[in-house]
């Protein structure tokens, strides 16, 4: 059968190509004798520079192809499949693993526990992440941020009196600046840890910071990302990690330790696999994304009101060591102005309710008014809140001193709805009580 000219391009392409003849997208210049300049095998190659490797050229013909099958259109998200017809190519998948060793010292200021704690602390984390890269999706907003999950194993004192705690949580960090190497970036991870070794009457009395084998875990990381090579990253940054239980049990402290953080990461591409699995692949893909687009944030000034009522249960001192508890109640309402994409503030009226006041207080009222002020950043459908508040009458001062604070992580549901966590503190960080609750908007 007579072969059209295109179609006798693409024979003498793929004869060339499985010769290992390529012609290189910097050098376009070369082309072979007969063809045009326009008609260099830059075409043939993929975005990323990814030669056709296994295609067979009989398969290349007029009798095999359509007119739309030209090779330049199977390149621009198409992979050859094994017969030489196109295949839809895999997304990218883009991965990584990270290891990271800490070593500090413990903010205490004093007491049973001095000695135990005074050799600092060292711990090794492992995470298994994913990396963002839509350049249409909320990441690109944030410089595409990375979030996974992770595993935490400390040495933290005396292991007779303090554990040897582990950890599990998830985690997102944020780029804040991006050079050509390196990258800036800020880390927060939220969990559970365990085996820590409590509080006990008998056999750990000296013990004035936790009073459950099992707490939160929180860690606030501020540091950077050097690039060493095409998978590998150096990781370096000071930290804050902490452990509590939100006065659910006594004593409860809590562990606060700061240092410093050393680690590597491996990226990869979880698509490999599907396109070329061998130890020596011909077809390479990226290991990581080549970040070239960002999204500003959009200005949306619009505020609404919103309720939200939380519970929780807390523990007195008198009861350390006890299984008995005292609920607690949270009741709020507040306006919530939101800026733009990623900024807001919210102010608003809080009504408390705790009933341990009962041990030191039994002749007053339980419940008490507050007020509060604080800033929103939103990202996904999440919001992190930080708020700051005081006690509107004499006997909120009296019960609970002058004012507090409501760390906060809010999740938006359907209708106007979400679904918010938080920890109220008294007279500055000291935990008063872990809010659970619901709430909605107006």
């Amino acid at each position: 059968m007579k072969k059209t000219f295109p179609h006798t391009i693409l024979l003498m392409a793929a004869m060339l190509l499985a010769q290992g003849h390529v012609v290189a997208d910097d050098h376009p210049g070369q082309t072979p004798e007969g063809l045009n300049p326009e008609d260099r095998f830059t075409e043939i190659l993929t975005p990323a520079g990814l030669t056709l490797a296994g295609v067979n050229p009989e398969t290349l013909t007029g009798e095999s192809l359509n007119p739309e099958d030209r090779v330049t259109e199977t390149l621009t998200g198409e992979w050859p499949s094994p017969a030489g017809h196109p295949t839809l190519m895999p997304e990218d998948r883009f991965r990584f693993i990270e290891v990271k060793g800490h070593s500090g010292a413990h903010l205490y200021t004093g007491g049973p526990l001095e000695e135990a704690l005074s050799r600092g602390y060292g711990a090794v984390e492992l995470r298994y992440g994913w990396q963002s890269h839509n350049p249409e999706g909320w990441q690109s907003k944030y410089r595409y941020p990375a979030y996974g999950v992770g595993w935490y194993s400390g040495f933290i004192g005396n292991p007779d009196q303090l554990g040897l705690p582990g950890g599990v949580y998830g985690f997102i960090s944020f780029p804040l600046q991006k050079h050509r190497t390196n990258v800036f970036i800020l880390e927060t991870a939220l969990g559970l840890s365990y085996d820590l070794q409590p509080y006990n009457p008998d056999d750990n009395v000296y013990n004035d910071l936790i009073g459950s084998r099992t707490n939160v875990y929180f860690n606030l990381n501020i540091g950077g990302r050097y690039k060493f090579n095409r998978e590998l990253d150096l990781l370096y940054g000071i930290d804050l990690t902490h452990f509590s239980n939100g006065r659910t049990f006594q004593p409860n402290s809590g562990l606060n330790m700061y240092g410093f953080n050393l680690g590597l990461r491996y990226h990869f591409n979880a698509s490999q696999r599907h396109v070329d699995n061998s130890p020596h692949p011909e077809i390479l893909l990226d290991a990581r994304p080549r970040f070239e687009e960002y999204t500003k944030g959009e200005k949306i000034n619009e505020g609404r009101l919103q309720v939200y009522g939380a519970g929780g249960f807390v523990q007195h001192p008198v009861n350390k060591g006890t299984d008995k508890h005292h609920l607690t109640g949270s009741l709020v309402l507040e306006y919530a102005y939101r800026f733009s994409t990623k900024h807001g503030l919210a102010g608003g009226l809080d009504l408390f309710y705790d009933s341990s006041l009962e041990e030191n207080f039994p002749d007053k009222k339980h419940h008490f008014y507050g007020a509060h002020l604080g800033y929103d950043y939103h990202f996904w459908n999440l919001c992190v809140r930080i708020q700051a508040g005081t006690y509107l009458h004499k006997r909120g001062h009296d019960l609970k001193e002058h004012y507090f604070y409501r760390p906060a992580l809010q999740y938006n549901l359907q209708n106007g709805m979400f679904a918010q966590v938080g920890l109220k503190t008294r007279a500055g960080f000291r935990a008063d009580w872990i809010e659970f609750g619901l709430g909605f908007r107006l």
